[in-house]
């Protein structure tokens, strides 16, 4: 496994690479190994190992037609939920994120990410547009108070990823 590090330096680690951690038992190898030619790509977990939240996509490996090993790319979660909670919505708004389970990431509460789902909210209207973003395979807007205030809320699939992009503007803006 290899990575970047703080200074930029590619570094090699040996910490996946044994009968422990077990690779093949994960879901994104299972998926590479047995799926379709395009990218899986995981919901986002915490990895003890480098000690940070990421996303990992996989791909089969093939040769000859046969699928021979897994490549992975693991993509860490600071950077996209950084990016996220920089986009400025009018003067009010804001972005946030909705992994494939429903989960909230680069979300302003920050309490929420990757704890809570919005599909189990406890507002019954937050719950319902939960639902419908989950269910989302093109942009659709909203006009809505689930958020606390009337607002207009644009949602979009990330292209094969499982994500959806919220973007929430106020009314009042």
């Amino acid at each position: 496994y290899f990575s970047k590090g703080d200074t930029g330096k590619i570094d090699l680690t040996m910490d996946y690479s044994n009968e422990a951690y077990n690779y093949p038992q994960f879901g994104w190898y299972k998926a590479a190994i047995q799926g379709p030619k395009e990218v899986f790509w995981d919901e986002p977990a915490y990895d003890p190992v480098t000690n940070t939240a990421m996303m990992s996509s996989s791909a089969p490996i093939r040769a000859n037609g046969q699928v021979v090993g897994v490549v992975t790319v693991d993509i860490g979660m600071k950077e996209l939920e950084d990016y996220i909670q920089g986009l400025k919505i009018g003067e009010h708004g804001y972005a946030f994120l909705v992994t494939q389970s429903g989960l909230y990431a680069a979300s302003p509460d920050a309490d929420a990410n990757m704890k809570q789902k919005i599909t189990e909210s406890p507002d019954p209207k937050r719950q319902e547009l939960g639902q419908k973003i989950m269910g989302l395979t093109e942009p659709e807007h909203f006009q809505t108070d689930a958020f606390g205030e009337d607002a207009y809320v644009v949602a979009l699939p990330i292209g094969t990823t499982g994500l959806h992009l919220v973007l929430v503007a106020p009314t009042a803006d």
